[in-house]
């Protein structure tokens, strides 16, 4: 397998005043990723916009850097931060994106000062060197929500406690802002695909399918927030720390795995909208 890499961009930033924004920041950031790309080659800003594939990029929230926390909407004076992560090395090239960067950055019309820049190259092969416990926690640090299938009992014999029922799937897909680990690992499965081969794929899918990863307990409790991007269009998740549960058999024959996948997920998010700075998480225990 041919080595590919993650590069992951963090902006330092400094504001000078109060600021805020109308809009949930992660949109913000994106919007400041195209404008950059634009300058540097707008035939792959314009693909890379237009594709309906999954894209081979992520951008966190505004972050505080002081406190670590994730600003929303807006704050007061002092240092930020965030980061444009670059899921494939190949196709989309740091250095185009890097020269046309200036002392400012410019988020919806918000000036902040540009203190540096920091830049982390992390291997797929890297990775999957990755080591995973039987119980992992993570800390989702903005809205996450998940697509799914639609699924319903439909009684097909009988009456009262002697009905026979089948569960049925319906087209199409339905928001789901909880933790789901199947949805999860199935998410970061495709994202890895799209840039990296991946071992074992089948005993990998059999694991996720037969729930062998399953929520274990909320240590703090999880909520549901929204993330604004306009006046009329918000998006609904869950943030909180998740803890799950491997079991025995997936831990010894695919652990690696899910944990390289948990550890890329740092970089690219999960779920809806994970481009816009969805989905975010902190490992907080169990995967190193």
């Amino acid at each position: 397998m041919q080595e590919k890499s993650i590069i992951s961009l963090t902006f330092n930033l400094e504001a000078h005043s109060r600021f805020k924004f109308l809009r949930y920041t992660g949109f913000a950031i994106q919007n400041f990723f195209f404008k950059m790309l634009r300058d540097a080659n707008v035939d792959l800003a314009k693909n890379l916009h237009d594709t309906s594939t999954i894209k081979p990029y992520s951008v966190s929230t505004l972050m505080n850097s002081v406190s670590g926390e994730p600003v929303y909407y807006g704050g007061g004076p002092g240092k930020y931060k965030f980061r444009i992560n670059l899921l494939n090395s190949e196709y989309l090239n740091p250095l185009a994106i890097i020269r046309v960067i200036e002392n400012e950055v410019i988020l919806d019309n918000i000036r902040f000062s540009l203190n540096g820049m920091e830049v982390k190259v992390v291997s797929y092969n890297q990775l999957l060197n990755s080591e995973l416990k039987d119980k992992f926690t993570l800390k989702f640090i903005s809205p996450t929500c998940f697509k799914s299938e639609l699924v319903y009992p439909k009684r097909v014999s009988g009456t009262s406690e002697k009905s026979v029922y089948e569960v049925r799937r319906k087209e199409g897909r339905a928001y789901q802002p909880i933790p789901n680990p199947n949805a999860m690992l199935r998410n970061l499965m495709r994202i890895w695909m799209k840039n990296y081969e991946i071992p074992k794929r089948g005993e990998l899918e059999y694991m996720i399918d037969n729930d062998h990863i399953r929520v274990y307990e909320y240590p703090e409790g999880i909520k549901t927030v929204w993330a604004r991007e306009g006046s009329r269009k918000n998006q609904q998740g869950f943030i909180g720390e998740v803890t799950f549960e491997v079991s025995e058999k997936a831990l010894n024959s695919i652990g690696n795995i899910i944990a390289a996948l948990i550890k890329m997920g740092e970089y690219s998010g999960t779920g809806i909208m994970r481009t816009a700075g969805l989905g975010q998480y902190k490992i907080i225990d169990g995967v190193k």
